[in-house]
């Protein structure tokens, strides 16, 4: 019995009745909502109605601060009997997620992959990779797989594209020791060209390019210019030059020159180079001797001019460049006037300037008899005086001759 009426020690008629109110047992209370509340917090609003905090559990949760009541049983505003207690779930923080792999995704689709399981994408740097293409992940923190805090930032590391690697010296070595340190570093043997060298052996490297220490991308080719050994000059083509300019052209290319001699030439100016020897063009070793011939200009050919008289001859041979010098002599065959014989003889080729004697007839010999012995009057007298005259003559040639021949003597 809660309560009677009439209550006790009250005065009622004998007979009559009294009301008794009786216990069905505890009544039941609203339960409280104490979600996002403290354990504290919470364990006041139940004791405020009649009620208790009943098992605490942890848990984690995405949305629930740590420390903070997730979730209660009963549930809020459902009737539970007075002093009854309340379960709780109190929140130990943010739950761990699986984080995904993003390696060789673009920053785009490894942000989606990381926004999808709650993650995000945070410190992003840039490094080459020789296995990454540019623009890809390379790398990511913590890796694929670990366990990381909801909403946690995931670090990585995107390619900028192949590394660059610095070109090894290839430049003295062979061209297979060259091509084998270009493998090792990661590049490749690119065009092989050759080239004469009067420094380098034939068969090793020049040059190259790109040039040795320069920085590359891996994968790069390196030409190579290698040595087939001592250079060739090349003899130029002197044709037409004078002698000053084809000396010059001669030497500008490291040969000699050797024989130069003189030749006639009706194409060629004069001092000009009429031919050459080895010809244009011909390789040849560094200071070898090389010989031409300077043309003297057009070589003039005498003509026939036994027919003409003196007047004709000395035209005619003006005409060509050459020089008539008219001598007489007697002939018992030739009229007098005419030509007894000309010196060169017709066809003769002889320089330009050159002198050609026309010895014209004087006619018979009238002096009778030759240089003794004439009978005639007169005759025996100028005979006799010629003939001094001559023997003078040659007496004077002959001590003008051993007067130089003394001279030259003296000068040795």
């Amino acid at each position: 019995v809660i309560s009677q009426n009439p209550a006790a020690n009250q005065q009622a008629t004998y007979g009559s009745t009294v009301a008794l109110v009786v216990s069905t047992g505890v009544c039941n209370v609203t339960v409280p909502s104490v979600s996002s509340k403290t354990q504290s917090a919470a364990g006041g609003d139940l004791q405020a109605v009649g009620l208790s905090v009943g098992t605490v559990t942890e848990e984690c949760s995405n949305t629930v601060a740590a420390g903070l009541v997730i979730s209660q049983n009963p549930a809020a505003n459902q009737q539970a009997p007075y002093g009854s207690a309340v379960a709780l779930v109190l929140s130990t923080g943010v739950c761990n997620v699986t984080v995904p792999s993003v390696l060789g995704k673009s920053q785009v689709a490894a942000d989606g992959d990381l926004q999808a399981v709650g993650l995000a994408v945070g410190t992003v740097t840039e490094e080459c990779s020789n296995t990454v293409a540019s623009g890809l992940v390379i790398s990511q923190n913590p890796a694929a797989n670990q366990q990381a805090p909801f909403g946690s930032a995931i670090t990585l590391v995107v390619s900028t594209g192949p590394c660059n690697v610095p070109v090894p010296e290839g430049v003295g070595q062979t061209e297979a020791a060259a091509e084998a340190a270009l493998v090792v570093a990661g590049l490749t043997l690119g065009t092989v060209t050759e080239q004469c060298s009067d420094t380098i052996a034939a068969g090793m490297v020049i040059s190259q390019v790109p040039a040795a220490d320069e920085q590359v991308p891996v994968g790069t080719s390196v030409a190579l210019v290698v040595s087939n050994g001592p250079c060739k000059a090349v003899m130029p083509d002197i044709l037409g030059m004078t002698r000053t300019e084809a000396e010059a052209a001669v030497h500008g290319v490291h040969l000699e020159v050797g024989l130069v001699v003189n030749d006639y030439s009706d194409t060629v100016p004069t001092g000009h180079v009429l031919s050459q020897s080895p010809a244009a063009g011909a390789q040849l070793d560094y200071g070898i001797a090389v010989s031409f011939v300077i043309s003297l200009g057009p070589n003039a050919i005498v003509p026939d001019i036994s027919a003409m008289t003196v007047a004709q001859a000395q035209a005619a041979l003006a005409a060509i460049g050459l020089v008539c010098q008219v001598t007489e002599e007697a002939s018992d065959t030739v009229p007098a006037g005419a030509t007894i014989r000309q010196e060169p003889a017709a066809g003769t080729f002889v320089p330009p300037g050159s002198t050609v004697i026309l010895v014209v007839s004087t006619g018979p010999d009238n002096t009778g008899c030759g240089c003794f012995g004439c009978s005639k009057a007169g005759v025996g007298k100028s005979t006799l005086e010629s003939l001094g005259k001559a023997l003078g003559d040659l007496f004077l040639l002959g001590l003008s001759v051993m007067t130089l021949t003394a001279m030259s003597r003296f000068k040795k």
